[in-house]
């Protein structure tokens, strides 16, 4: 086959598929600059050098602290930043695939005409793989070209921000410290070459081998085409993959605490830190899976009970195709678990600062925690925004699709009203227990995985005056929270020369209080991101259900 009969087989020009190829080309972009980003960070000069001291023992050097933020300099924190840029990446795949849905039948069985017309089973799998394929490409290259312009935007040396001075350097030899312009983010720094391999070469094949998976049986008997739609009732054993996903935390967590106990640390923690991570991916698995069960049984209580014509033909739908509504906001299901587990982590984290306050401990820095959690919570507002737009691809071909079924029901006496109830009820049908469960796993997955913190029966303080250490005055509580606080200022306007904090009675496990305002507001931005998706998707494709669909039946 030539390459310009391939091409032309691969793009045949109709206005679905150059949205979808428009749309395939956004995601590539985008997930192009992602895995470049990640490529930058990983190939990224080391800002410490570590020193041997005289005594057999380490310490860093912090001789290149030339970004203004603390994430960015301190090596330790080098993982943690590589995988909140390697989770950017999510989104743009998530686009990626909803986009290659976008048109499915239609492309299905244009496929299988060129079969029955002739096209042996290779080529048939040739033009499909080039249709993504090409596609993806042309955004690596995109991406490609984009990157230096986009760092170049982003390169703005200042002055201001996070230094260190040779004073600072407790205990260790004599330091050097950077005292150039600081940057906010590493653009003196290019990508690993890998990454732009990955970018040109690696994401269209791996496009182009995915595409040629899922047409495997169409490809194999043209005859599949018109037969899609899974009707068997979905099993109940994605619910018990949420529940290992769950298990595994709480195990890695005894784990850990074990190892801890034991005085073991360093290389022996990797095993059950990614034991977690498996967790957390098998828990993100199963909740969009489960959301096809919760559905089905959801349809089954409303075909049982409901007496509106509206609500009988969602349940219906559900019932006829369970997993094709779980499929389509199975993005916004993944974002309510990542939603659940940031509130769990913020929350588990305020409950531990709010609990070691209260005999006068702290942990870790305060400002780099809220850097790093609100750098999460932007993360995952854009993943409800990349998964709104694949739900709107998903609803708008699933209308596209049901339009001979649509006019069937219209040509039988149906209002337009009504078929407009039924499609917002099919999807709040998966979505709205989809999103219950997304929030509940989720917020279940960081106190599974920290464990409860641990507070005395009783703190009782005692203030030493600010002008004489040696002399005891009577705590106020004004005063010890202006000391706290100016512990954490660094020293500025303290109440007292000193505390000390003595803990009196047992020690006893408390747990962090649920928020609910926090949950119920996530599930509410999550369930609103769906209404409102699928209202637009009600304007696109408004004349799908009208007599415009009667006259192509």
């Amino acid at each position: 086959m030539r390459f310009t009969t391939l091409v032309r087989l691969a793009y045949p020009g109709s206005l679905t598929d150059r949205v979808r190829i428009a749309i395939t080309i956004v995601g590539a972009l985008l997930a192009g600059l992602s895995v470049l980003a990640i490529g930058t960070v990983l190939n990224m000069a080391p800002t410490e050098r570590r020193i041997t001291l005289p005594d057999g023992g380490w310490s860093l050097d912090p001789y290149s602290w030339r970004y203004t933020s603390t994430l960015l300099n301190e090596s330790g924190l080098r993982p943690g930043l590589i995988a909140m840029v390697a989770a950017t990446i999510i989104p743009a795949l998530v686009l990626l695939a909803q986009a290659a849905r976008l048109g499915g039948p239609a492309r299905d069985h244009r496929l299988a005409t060129l079969r029955l017309a002739g096209a042996t089973p290779r080529q048939a799998r040739t033009i499909a793989a080039a249709s993504q394929a090409f596609t993806v490409a042309i955004g690596g290259v995109l991406a490609a070209a984009t990157y230096p312009l986009v760092k170049w935007l982003l390169h703005h040396p200042t002055m201001d921000g996070v230094r260190i001075t040779a004073a600072q350097a407790d205990g260790g030899p004599e330091t050097h410290p950077y005292t150039g312009l600081l940057l906010p983010l590493p653009t003196d720094t290019w990508p690993a070459w890998w990454s732009w391999v990955v970018v040109i070469v690696v994401l269209p094949l791996v496009a182009g081998l995915i595409s040629m998976a899922g047409l495997r049986r169409l490809i194999k008997s043209p005859v599949e085409a018109s037969r899609r739609a899974r009707r068997e009732r979905p099993r109940i054993w994605p619910v018990w993959l949420v529940a290992a996903g769950l298990a595994d935390m709480s195990a890695c967590r005894a784990w850990i605490d074990a190892l801890d106990r034991a005085g073991q640390s360093g290389d022996r923690l990797i095993a059950p830190y990614v034991l977690l991570v498996v967790g957390i991916a098998v828990i993100c698995v199963g909740v969009p899976l489960s959301a096809a069960t919760v559905a089905y049984l959801g349809a089954k209580i409303t075909l049982r009970y409901a007496h509106r014509p509206a609500p009988l033909i969602a349940a219906r739908r559900v019932l006829a195709d369970p997993y094709a509504g779980s499929r389509a906001v199975s993005a916004l299901l993944v974002c309510a678990v990542v939603f659940g587990a940031l509130i769990g982590i913020r929350t588990q984290m305020d409950f531990d600062l709010e609990v070691q306050a209260l005999y006068g401990q702290t942990i870790g820095d305060r400002e780099l925690y809220e850097l790093v959690m609100n750098m999460l919570s932007a993360l995952s507002v854009i993943f409800i925004g990349f998964a709104a737009v694949g739900l709107l691809i998903a609803l708008v071909d699933a209308a596209m699709t049901r339009r001979r079924t649509e006019a069937a029901l219209l040509a039988a006496g149906t209002s337009t009203r009504v078929l407009v109830n039924a499609r917002m009820i099919g999807v709040f049908l998966v979505a709205v227990p989809g999103v219950l469960l997304g929030l509940a796993t989720g917020f279940a997955s960081p106190s599974l995985a920290s464990g409860p913190q641990h507070a005395p029966a009783a703190v009782e303080t005692v203030c030493h005056d600010l002008g004489n250490s040696e002399l005891i005055v009577p705590c106020t509580e004004a005063g010890v929270a202006q000391q706290k606080k100016a512990d954490r200022d660094g020293g500025n306007n303290p109440a007292y020369s000193w505390v000390e904090y003595h803990s009196k009675g047992p020690w006893h496990a408390v747990h962090a209080p649920i928020p609910w305002a926090r949950l119920g507001l996530a599930g509410g931005v999550d369930l609103l991101a769906i209404a409102l998706v699928t209202i637009l998707s009600l304007l696109v494709g408004r004349r799908s259900p009208a007599e415009t669909a009667l006259r192509t039946t």
